[in-house]
């Protein structure tokens, strides 16, 4: 009796090991790049008891912009962008109003070269009425940046499974040894002509909007985006959206890191 039980016992581990040797997994990464620049101040005078809403004119002023790191000849961006479609960049030096940077058209094509946060104001926050006044309240942080759509293709001929992402560490700038972490980050994936699916933060913090799920639920690969149930088989295309979130309290710098797209099956 004692040997049949053993036995029983391995030949349930056995297929549990094939089991899990038959699960397919495979990935895809993307690098992701934000760069945040250091913004002097603005000084500006007004009359005495004027409010801050009377004064004219826009109130960004930054040092004096330069190209990525990435490119050596602002003027020839577009063919130095290296692995382009493979790379999330977030390019504060484009979230202005006032002049970009050469290399910034080339970067944010679809929206005139500026990068713009949701609520359509530069980096830090602020926002002028048509009279090119200052509207209260319009500087606060937290503020959050959208990255242009980019699609995924997926094909696979099984019925169930997964997509998650994982970012490998904190975004890290390595002249400085500072980084950013998940909280920075909420992502998104739904499938091409479906309803648009919900934003995901990669890191808790409490002033994500309320269009995000966080704490996101979690997957063998990291955050889940989507799960799939009765796949036909085939290609699919996924919307991948990525999302940055800035409180004001980041220093200026060059982060890198890297997206990994997990596909498992189920």
């Amino acid at each position: 009796m004692q040997i049949k039980r053993t036995w029983a016992v391995l030949g349930l581990l056995i297929l549990a090991f094939l089991a899990l040797a038959a699960r397919v997994q495979t990935e895809v990464s993307a690098r992701i790049e934000v760069h945040i620049p250091e913004r002097s101040a603005t000084l500006y005078l007004t009359r005495a008891g004027a409010s801050e809403a009377s004064l004219p004119g826009a109130l960004l002023a930054s040092r004096a912009g330069t190209a990525p790191t990435y490119c050596d000849d602002p003027a020839t961006a577009g063919d130095c962008l290296r692995d382009r479609e493979a790379t999330i960049y977030f390019d504060l030096r484009c979230a202005t109003l006032g002049e970009l940077p050469p290399h910034c058209a080339s970067l944010y094509p679809d929206r005139g070269g500026r990068l713009l946060d949701d609520a359509g104001r530069p980096y830090p926050p602020l926002k002028l009425d048509a009279s090119g006044r200052v509207i209260p309240g319009s500087k606060r942080f937290p503020q959050f940046f959208t990255h242009p759509a980019m699609r995924l293709f997926v094909f696979t001929q099984a019925a169930n499974w997964q997509l998650s992402v994982r970012l490998e560490a904190p975004l890290l700038d390595p002249s400085t040894n500072r980084s950013l972490d998940g909280a920075h980050l909420a992502v998104r994936a739904g499938i091409a002509g479906e309803a648009t699916a919900s934003w995901k933060c990669l890191g808790y913090a409490p002033d994500w909007p309320q269009d995000t799920v966080c704490p996101a639920p979690a997957a063998a690969g990291g955050v889940l985006l989507e799960r799939v149930e009765g796949f036909c088989g085939g290609w699919t295309a996924f919307l991948l959206g990525v999302r940055l979130r800035l409180d004001g309290r980041e220093v200026p710098g060059n982060y890198e890191g890297t997206l990994t797209y997990v596909y498992t099956e189920l």
